[in-house]
């Protein structure tokens, strides 16, 4: 039962965040850095089915640009008079030349595919300098084979342990409770949960997989 509880606490707290919405000042803009040579796949993958797919090139945004919609602030005025204060968006800004080098993966499907897809890709991107001279006119000329190519790449993974607040089930206790009318009712009114947490070393909920040329 307590059990329970806390896991309905623990969803509405998440949906409750997921649902803030914070609004962004038109005419500002964020750095984007997309040149990290890093990406996070989910810890359920399986690493040794990592396979390389492509290597192109690519215009990547380096920046996020905030710019207002006149005609959306409009309509969410006239819907909600608070609304227009939600209607800037983002747009991609200050695009430059990269390399879009691509890899496969199998992992668990998503919760939300009916198809039960298995089959995922991850990107990373490299500045036209990051790679030798050699394998940047190879790549123009077309003259590698994909093999040759994944060749010229490492990969490494890692799942290291990360640090998170839990709660200490030994130090805290929970009133017990009923669900009555679809609402939990506490079965002594005057109780109160005394709930203590601790820091504990947990595994990640991501592998983080970086992919460098080799010189």
């Amino acid at each position: 039962m307590i059990q329970n509880r806390l896991a309905i606490l623990t969803l509405g707290a998440v949906l409750c965040a997921s649902q803030l919405s914070v609004p962004v000042r038109a005419g500002t803009s964020d750095e984007l850095h997309p040149f990290t040579h890093m990406a996070l796949i989910p810890a359920g993958a399986d690493l040794n089915s990592i396979r390389f797919v492509s290597a192109k090139m690519v215009k990547v945004p380096t920046g996020m640009r905030y710019i207002t919609n006149a005609d959306t602030c409009a309509a969410l005025a006239y819907r909600d008079p608070g609304g227009s204060m939600y209607c800037d968006f983002a747009m991609p800004a200050s695009p430059v030349e990269a390399y879009q080098v691509t890899y496969s993966y199998r992992g668990q499907p998503l919760a939300s595919d009916e198809y039960g897809n298995r089959s995922f890709q991850f990107e990373v991107f490299f500045r036209p300098e990051e790679l030798p001279p050699a394998l940047r006119n190879a790549l123009a000329a077309g003259k590698l084979s994909r093999t040759q190519i994944a060749e010229d790449f490492t990969v490494k993974t890692s799942l290291e342990p990360v640090e998170r607040t839990v709660i200490d089930n030994r130090r805290s206790s929970f009133c017990n409770a009923i669900v009555k009318d679809g609402l939990w009712k506490l079965t002594d009114p005057n109780c109160r949960d005394q709930v203590s947490y601790k820091t504990s070393a947990v595994e990640p909920d991501y592998i983080t997989v970086q992919v460098q040329p080799v010189r």
